[in-house]
């Protein structure tokens, strides 16, 4: 299936339920989980429109990676590939990244465009389709997944089918972004351990959003730290180190003077250092700022050790926080949108 971790990057998307029937719209829309951001259309060529619209080419996936010929050797054969990951924190400052399409749920039974045709047109594209079938369209929606058409399909007068789209729309969310940043990964699986493929990681990784209603995220370091937002957009840092990047921050320590008991706490991992800049890192510091950049951690046994410190209030970063729309924003502009079905 191609890489399971976490993704480089993750926010919540639009989900677009497609039915021709206005009334099963709204009335099913009402029973979805409420931090879902759904968009309404009954007419699939709506649908095509509106996903056409809300496309962006200058994807973060795609301004991420750099490949650049190398000036010696052949140059159709000799490349360097370069992961940036500031230009993945930038992300945040997207006003339009909410109202990408991840994931489309499609009535099978449309006029004009029916949802398998629907799905169909989608074909080549990373979003994820969810057919909602009839109890006699099991053997078409089977060959529909077989194909590859479709993701998931679900029967309409099944007794658990709102619970089932919930879940799925969340599972498909996931997987769209392990999908579009699958290079990413595969870069970084080349200049680190790369733990966010770690299983043991994961499941921390995920319990830790949901704990503090962690909506959407982005990597900062090869090691693994994240910069993580809340539905309101407020910032909070997941810092990692594993043992091999405290070895190396405890040599810039020393050879930077630092005081003993901030070599004792790197060297056991009482304490891992973050700076948001490379260059800040142990430079030249005074004795009463380095505990500045030290933060308490924990350990975290996987396939390797590892040392997170989970900081709720980020203070003296270079975010700009009244650039940031948050996702509460988003979904209550879509509130108030919601009575307006498209159709033609």
């Amino acid at each position: 299936m191609g890489f399971a971790g976490i993704p480089a990057y993750y926010y919540p998307t639009t989900t677009l339920l497609i039915d021709d029937s206005k009334a099963f719209l709204t009335n099913f829309s009402l029973q979805l989980q409420n931090d879902l951001a759904i968009k309404l259309l009954s007419s699939s060529r709506e649908a095509l429109a509106y996903i056409e619209a809300a496309h962006d080419s200058s994807h973060v996936s795609q301004r991420s990676v750099d490949v650049s010929q190398e000036t010696d050797g052949n140059p159709i054969t000799n490349h360097t590939i370069t992961l940036d990951l500031s230009s993945i924190q930038e992300e945040i400052y997207n006003a339009r990244r909410f109202s990408e399409v991840a994931v489309v749920v499609v009535d099978y039974n449309m006029p004009l465009i029916d949802g398998l045709e629907f799905c169909r047109q989608l074909a080549g594209s990373p979003i994820k389709k969810i057919l909602l079938t009839g109890k006699g369209d099991e053997k078409t929606a089977v060959a529909a997944f077989n194909e590859g058409l479709i993701d998931h399909f679900i029967q309409k007068n099944n007794e658990d089918v709102v619970s089932l789209v919930n879940e799925n729309i969340k599972k498909l969310q996931i997987r769209y972004f392990q999908q579009m940043t699958e290079n990413m990964h595969a870069i970084l699986t080349q200049e680190s351990s790369s733990i966010i493929s770690d299983p043991v990681f994961c499941e921390f990784f995920h319990k830790l959003c949901k704990q503090n209603n962690i909506v959407e995220y982005y990597l900062l370091e090869l090691t693994g730290s994240f910069l993580m937002l809340d539905r309101n957009a407020n910032p909070s840092l997941l810092i990692v180190k594993c043992y091999e990047d405290l070895n190396i921050h405890y040599e810039f320590a020393k050879d930077n003077d630092a005081p003993k008991e901030i070599l004792q706490a790197i060297r056991a991992g009482r304490e891992i250092p973050f700076a948001w800049q490379a260059d800040d890192y142990f430079c030249s510091l005074k004795v009463e700022d380095w505990g500045k950049q030290l933060f308490p951690a924990k350990e975290i046994k996987g396939k390797e050790t590892c040392y997170y410190s989970f900081v709720r209030k980020v203070n003296d970063s270079p975010l700009d926080k009244d650039r940031i729309n948050s996702y509460n924003q988003y979904l209550a502009a879509l509130q108030l949108d919601k009575g307006k079905i498209a159709s033609r």
